[in-house]
């Protein structure tokens, strides 16, 4: 079997580690597959290297205009030639888009949140929208010559169905793998301790406004005096050069409400470190109102943290019973679910041990890769 894998366009921080574990896992297959995989020519793949049956390619990534121009012409032209220079068996997309036929049989990952979910509160400005309409329309070019959707849990699945209605192709389910860090405890040896006391509140995520910062703040600004006296600090790991003018008037309005001693911004951490800032939390604290999977809620559980989360169907389709659950959208009950969290032992307990047990429903990535190859075959 031949394989191509389409990864040119995950460049998000999720999609992107999902593709770099994958290329570790198919580094290791040693016969029955000849895989290429387009990646894009960023750092986090620079010290990739192929093998005699993996081919890494990477393309270069533009910015402005000439990147929405360099992206027409991949998706129209470069990737479908890939697929007859490959002789491709199957084209596996990591990431919703590729409208034109390719050779083989096409499968397409649905990653993008609002392919599904038309809350534009959740999006900034006309120009979002707009492009939000062009993303939905190149996606269903992209289901009319696609063998195969694979969606990150059964709730995108009924929302997939809901909003594009009868789909004549084949819709897997396969939840994202959990990362190599868990495996091999990458960062101990860096960061031994990351934080100085013992009620660190960890969230993961670049700046979106869909991932809710906002909402954090307004959290940290309600209830400083309790946060304070309850010794409790939010980690949040935002890059302002990757997230742009949307993050650095976020991080301005922590330093203007004075609330920078409870809310500090670790930047973006290297994968390599992430598993010490894990190990080292009290408990996860995740305010997203859009995921289609949500990458660090199962990387929390393979360290038995606790996990806040708003009561929304992605977080209840992942975190399952594992989930501390606040009403969307209100301060004063994550504040309550995150006090009695800290305060009570036997609840924090509870919750770690069932955050552990949640952990075990996801597969590992060479499990992941293995059911990947089977949708392809």
């Amino acid at each position: 079997m031949r394989v191509l894998f389409n990864s040119y366009n995950t460049l998000g921080a999720g999609p992107a580690h999902v593709t770099r574990f994958m290329l570790t896992a198919l580094s290791r297959k040693k016969a029955g597959t000849q895989s290429m995989v387009i990646v894009p020519g960023i750092d986090l793949f620079a010290d990739c290297k192929s093998t005699v049956y993996l081919k890494i390619l990477r393309l270069p990534v533009f910015a402005g205009g000439v990147r929405y121009l360099f992206r027409g012409v991949y998706d129209l032209f470069i990737l479908p030639l890939l697929s007859l220079f490959f002789n491709a068996s199957a084209v596996i997309v990591l990431a919703n888009y590729a409208p034109m036929p390719v050779k083989g049989k096409k499968i397409v990952f649905m990653r993008h949140p609002f392919l599904i979910d038309d809350r534009h509160e959740l999006q900034t400005g006309l120009r979002d929208r707009f492009m939000e309409k062009i993303r939905k329309i190149v996606f269903k070019m992209t289901l009319r010559s696609t063998h195969g959707v694979i969606v990150q849990s059964h709730y995108m699945k009924q929302m997939l169905l809901k909003h594009y209605g009868r789909i004549k192709t084949e819709i897997h389910v396969l939840p994202n793998p959990v990362s190599n860090l868990i495996d091999t405890g990458c960062g101990a040896a860096k960061v031994q301790n990351p934080f100085s006391h013992d009620r660190a509140v960890l969230y993961v995520s670049r700046y979106y406004p869909h991932k809710q910062h906002v909402f954090l703040v307004r959290l940290a600004d309600q209830y400083r005096k309790e946060l304070r006296r309850q010794n409790i600090r939010f980690f949040i790991t935002i890059d302002p050069v990757v997230s742009g003018t949307g993050a650095l008037r976020l991080l301005d309005a922590i330093r203007e409400k004075g609330i920078d001693d409870i809310i500090c911004n670790l930047g973006e951490l290297p994968n390599a470190d992430l598993a010490a800032y894990y190990r080292s939390a009290r408990c996860l604290f995740f305010p997203s109102a859009a995921e289609t999977f949500g990458n660090p809620l199962i990387e929390a559980m393979a360290f038995g943290l606790p996990i806040i989360v708003p009561d929304l169907p992605y977080a209840r389709s992942v975190c399952g019973d594992a989930g501390m659950y606040f009403k969307n959208g209100d301060p004063g009950d994550a504040y309550d679910k995150l006090s009695a969290l800290m305060a009570d032992k036997s609840v924090y307990d509870a919750y770690s041990q069932k955050s552990g047990k949640r952990f075990s429903a996801f597969p590992t990535t060479d499990q992941w890769v293995d059911r990947l190859l089977e949708i392809a075959a």
